[in-house]
């Protein structure tokens, strides 16, 4: 679902407006917990998504190990 829209650490595409989730990763904001909170939590550019506690953990690991955290 997140390719929608989103790159991982690839060159960005013009069609695709989100963040790379690399870039997400580095950012010093983003912790464990910050993405925890935001995949909990509706936001108005992104689809309404309802996730498992291990789909968020896995994609909460995974853009932070993109981001070398």
């Amino acid at each position: 679902l997140c390719a929608d829209c989103h790159t991982f650490g690839g060159a960005m595409r013009s069609d695709r407006a989100a963040a790379d989730f690399a870039a997400i990763g580095a950012m010093p904001s983003t912790t464990l917990l910050s993405l925890r909170v935001f995949l909990k939590s509706s936001h108005g550019h992104m689809p309404n998504l309802i996730l498992e506690e291990a789909q968020i953990e896995a994609l909460s690991a995974f853009i932070l190990e993109l981001g070398g955290k």
